[in-house]
């Protein structure tokens, strides 16, 4: 997921960990990457020694302000908010008009300040607070009132006065000026928080006073879907399939409406199976399925109520299997699944923990 941001805000890098990879948009605009390549490289990808896999950082675009990541694609927003895309575009996720697989980045869009992608769908909203969104819409997932077997591959425009957007797998979820949270799209298990498992091809308001929000970003397909939001008073809310604890309530229980987890919460991010979130005293707690040591406590064991793993902590990414953050002091720490090096440690063993990686995130 990636949050809503101002342009001038740039002063923090901004970080978004896809399936096996990682890019990382620093406070000088630099736009890095490292993991499997597989045409999320954008420009690089021609190159034939990074059409596999970098353990090590490469620097792949400028003037970059923000980024959001996928398993096999990605888009970016430069400092004059314009947003780019590229990589597979089967579902017309990248919103050019085709379906065509883009090797190097093509501008999609003008005036854009936040963009989320799921593996089969995009959201942008613009400087107006216009919400845009395109690609796979099979479970309604665009919001437009309709389901469609096709894909959309151009921009259409969904609702007004949105701050905040978070792409999930096969569903969507939006936070209005006024903090009311909107869901649409897939909702077998529960995702959109509405009590129901029954799907919705247009918004429904779910609850009020919410700053943030975070869907799992399925890449384009179904399983164990959840979700987190922060209300105002800095309570965070989760719902939807809870398998392997990633809920955080201490069971394995699903449900279908927001039930309260922790308190005093400013930033979260989740992905299949397990959760992410950022205290405002800086600390890192997380929870839920452990596969590889994505939750960074050192151990593969489920956590199934969360866990303080990090101090310091002022954003943090977290993929299928590896984990991205940032601290205070503008150091990029990284934990979890090394198989295709999308730690960016330049080495091939995993870590439990987290390790350090680059420094100067922050301007």
């Amino acid at each position: 997921m990636f949050k809503s941001m101002k342009r001038n805000q740039k002063v923090k890098g901004t970080i978004s960990t896809g399936t096996w990879h990682t890019l990382i948009a620093k406070s000088d605009g630099n736009l890095w990457a490292w993991g499997r390549s597989l045409f999320t490289f954008g420009e690089h990808s021609r190159k034939s020694h990074l059409k596999s896999s970098c353990r090590k950082p490469v620097k792949i675009m400028r003037n970059v302000i923000a980024v959001s990541a996928r398993s096999r694609h990605a888009m970016a927003i430069r400092d004059d908010g314009s947003l780019w895309a590229w990589g597979y575009n089967s579902c017309g996720q990248l919103g050019d008009g085709k379906t065509i697989t883009r090797g190097i980045p093509i501008k999609i869009m003008e005036d854009v300040y936040a963009v989320s992608t799921a593996g089969g769908h995009t959201m942008a909203i613009k400087s107006d607070g216009g919400l845009w969104g395109w690609g796979s819409n099979y479970f309604g997932q665009l919001g437009n009132g309709i389901d469609a077997t096709k894909p959309n591959p151009h921009p259409i425009k969904i609702m007004d006065d949105v701050v905040c957007v978070s792409a999930g797998g096969e569903f969507t979820m939006a936070v209005k000026v006024d903090g009311s949270l909107w869901t649409w799209g897939y909702n077998l298990n529960g995702s959109l928080g509405d009590g129901t498992t029954t799907n919705s091809y247009i918004p429904k308001k779910i609850m009020d006073d919410v700053v943030t929000v975070s869907a799992w970003d399925g890449d384009g397909s179904i399983g164990a879907i959840h979700s987190l939001a922060v209300k105002s008073d800095g309570s965070l809310w989760s719902w939807g399939r809870n398998m392997y604890g990633q809920l955080g309530d201490g069971t394995t229980i699903d449900h279908f409406s927001p039930i309260k987890i922790m308190t005093d919460v400013v930033d979260i991010s989740v992905r299949e199976s397990h959760s992410m979130a950022i205290k405002s005293d800086g600390s890192l707690w997380a929870w839920g399925s452990n596969w590889r040591g994505v939750l960074g406590t050192g151990t593969q064991a489920e956590q199934l109520i969360p866990v303080k793993v990090l101090d310091g902590v002022v954003t943090v990414s977290t993929g299928t299997s590896h984990t991205v953050a940032i601290r205070t002091d503008g150091s990029l720490w990284a934990w979890g699944s090394n198989q295709e090096g999308q730690l960016g440690c330049g080495k091939k063993h995993d870590s439990l923990r987290p390790i350090h990686i680059m420094d100067g995130m922050y301007r």
